[in-house]
């Protein structure tokens, strides 16, 4: 990982681009004045190192591209794509860094099917939080989709009060309703109630619920596979979730380690 040296000249060659860093639209002398005073004096990195610290934990050729920057909001937004050997096998992942609200925007990640379930994307994220952490942002935001439903909320992140409210409750309560049958009278009482709390906190305790109830996967025989129940509620919903990770809170950076077997570079 690059150093910050007080020695280091500034190189404005670095911000030429080549066929491995790239810069849509070319950057005028204002966005890297900008780059200067905000990333390389307090953090020494240029655009390749800051890209390669933002992936670190996943090894081989990679390609950056930068666009979006606006020196007016203090913003841009970097796209990194990632071999993983094969032809054709790539990872990609998109990242917006928004230094005046103090927040990182997880925009997008993308694993390939046959690279799934090795923990790159677990990686990836461990990497955004080093890097959040290293440059003291205070949060960052997610819209969670597919797995995501239920890995993030298992991560720390929490749904905003209307994602909770307006669109995880009510699909949630469907789907428990749905469970009826496998639950007993006075865990079913225990479920709904703790549906009826507004607070978006509560997913996590919904996400721990580990009493196994039928889910829609089957065997090859059309069996119901058995699944915890709360990973059943968060998955088998329709509603994504936009939320954040609040980087300020012990409590959630203790529920991020654990769960990603991770020590944060705090």
């Amino acid at each position: 990982m690059s150093r910050w040296n007080p020695e280091r000249d500034f190189d404005v060659d670095r911000f030429k681009g080549d066929n491995r860093l790239t810069f849509v639209p070319q950057w005028s002398d204002e966005a890297k004045d900008w780059w200067r005073e905000h990333i390389f004096e307090p953090h020494g990195l240029y655009p390749d190192e800051f890209a390669d610290v933002l992936t670190k934990s996943v090894h081989g050729d990679r390609s950056v591209t930068y666009f979006g920057i606006s020196p007016e909001s203090d913003s841009f937004v970097v796209k990194v794509v990632g071999s993983l050997g094969d032809p054709g096998e790539a990872w990609w992942t998109e990242r917006g860094l928004d230094l005046r609200g103090k927040a990182f925007h997880a925009r997008e990640m993308v694993i390939p099917e046959r690279s799934q379930g090795q923990g790159i994307g677990r990686h990836l994220m461990g990497d955004l939080f080093d890097m959040a952490l290293r440059m003291r942002i205070e949060r960052i935001d997610i819209e969670a989709q597919d797995i995501g439903r239920y890995a993030w909320i298992r991560a720390g992140f929490l749904p905003d009060n209307t994602g909770w409210r307006y669109r995880l409750r009510p699909e949630i309560r469907d789907r428990l309703a749905k469970a009826r049958s496998s639950l007993s009278d006075e865990n079913y009482r225990y479920y709904e109630a703790a549906l009826d709390s507004d607070d978006p906190k509560i997913v996590r305790e919904i996400a721990s619920w580990e009493e196994p109830v039928p889910s829609r996967e089957r065997t090859s025989g059309g069996e119901a596979i058995l699944r915890p129940l709360g990973r059943v509620l968060l998955l088998e919903i329709l509603a994504d979730w936009c939320g954040s990770f609040d980087l300020r809170d012990p409590t959630s950076l203790e529920i991020y380690e654990n769960y990603a077997r991770r020590t944060l570079q705090r």
